[in-house]
């Protein structure tokens, strides 16, 4: 009788235990299936993530995924970062933070985001919030919240401080994404990095506010507050762009960006943009540049290390570019103080691999024009300034192609 109770009990613990689990595991599914519908039940998530919590608080993935039905309940979209508010920010914030706390390397399947990444977008959304509500004081104890609560990692830092060194006095960077955006908001908000160059979000230029917070004097767009409110999508066929300009023509073929049929809000304020400042201000696109944001300028774009740059005879190099990219080359490196925050953020990874994507193309450009030596000088430079110990490679694809890249340069 004594072992049928113990059987019988420790039956009722692995059923209790599965439960559990299918339980918890039900609470993620549950945000996913939120995360995707058209009435978003964010609330409810963040509930039954905290329900899941309370059962095992040492699990770092009910905290990440807790954390993103706090940041969606927050602002479900970039549309409504205006409406951000501080609890909400908080709340969102605490949870990545525990994540980080029990689980520093992130040594799971991410959804999207690191935490990292996503406790500075939080901060770097309140900062956007209180820019518009003409708080600056705010807007800058905001960005240095977000640092101090586990954002804004040292190696992150350091390449967006890179990036606006590569940029020409008063140039301006086209870019999107949140590891483009709120870290060079923070050098240049916070450090004072080369306030002179713009930076300009592709995607954020689709929200109804973004625009409002460009500069007016000078003016980026030609267009009235009463005008950027009345632009929206349109559609699109492809058809050939021609701007006449004092000393040059700039002209493309410019494709639909969307559905095959329109281009979007983002785009003809970019047209904009680009028809009043490129005659007086040197434009550039994050490297690598997506078709998406930047308008099938390809191949007008020159690579310039991080960035490239737009120029009307794409092709004509300027006599003096080849020492000019090298000194941005000699720029790119990791330190050993970086790589200690750099490991534990695999979108740190990713975006610092951006170094080698820019080492990548010097070489390539050599091995076109038939300058093996010189492609292998830049490889050995490469893997001095960004050895792996220091930066590890974002995907086995870099690896092997650069393996075998290294072999072909070291054939006699």
């Amino acid at each position: 009788m004594r072992h049928l109770k113990t059987i019988l009990c420790c039956c009722a613990g692995l059923a209790m235990m599965e439960a559990r689990a299918w339980q918890q595991q039900d609470a993620i599914l549950y945000f996913l299936q939120q995360d995707t519908a058209a009435n978003p039940a964010y609330a409810a998530a963040a509930e039954k993530l905290q329900r899941a919590i309370n059962m095992d608080s040492t699990d770092p993935l009910y905290h990440y995924y807790q954390g993103y039905a706090y940041d969606r309940l927050n602002s479900p979209n970039a549309e409504f970062i205006p409406a951000v508010s501080l609890p909400g920010s908080v709340n969102a914030s605490n949870a990545f933070e525990k994540v980080i706390a029990l689980s520093p390397t992130c040594n799971f399947p991410l959804y999207k985001s690191d935490p990292y990444t996503k406790i500075s977008a939080i901060w770097g959304s309140l900062f956007f919030h209180y820019a518009l509500e003409r708080k600056p004081d705010s807007a800058h104890w905001a960005l240095l919240e977000g640092k101090r609560r586990g954002g804004f990692l040292p190696a992150v830092l350091a390449y967006a401080r890179e990036t606006l060194m590569n940029a020409d006095t008063n140039g301006i960077i086209i870019g999107t994404g949140d590891n483009f955006t709120f870290p060079l908001l923070y050098v240049q908000q916070i450090e004072g990095w080369r306030k002179d160059v713009q930076v300009v979000d592709a995607n954020l230029l689709n929200t109804s506010w973004y625009a409002g917070l460009l500069p007016v004097n000078p003016p980026l767009l030609s267009y009235t507050a009463a005008a950027l409110a009345t632009i929206d999508y349109i559609p699109w066929q492809e058809q050939q762009i021609q701007y006449e300009l004092a000393s040059d023509t700039l002209a493309w073929l410019m494709k639909p960006t969307y559905a095959g049929n329109y281009i979007l809000r983002s785009d003809r304020l970019l047209l904009n943009m680009l028809q009043q400042q490129w005659s007086n201000r040197p434009f550039y696109f994050v490297n690598p540049a997506d078709s998406a944001y930047s308008l099938f300028l390809e191949d007008l774009l020159i690579s310039e290390g991080l960035l490239s740059r737009l120029d009307a005879g794409a092709g004509r190099l300027p006599a003096a570019w080849r020492g000019y990219q090298y000194n941005f080359l000699s720029r790119y490196q990791v330190t050993i103080d970086d790589s200690l925050s750099l490991t534990n953020s695999p979108d740190a990874v990713q975006l610092l691999n951006g170094y080698r994507f820019a080492y990548i193309g010097k070489i390539a450009e050599f091995l076109h024009a038939g300058s093996k030596d010189d492609a292998a000088v830049i490889f050995r430079q490469m893997q001095n300034q960004l050895p792996i110990r220091l930066l590890p490679y974002d995907n086995t694809e870099m690896e092997q192609y650069l393996l075998r890249l290294e072999q072909y340069l070291n054939q006699q």
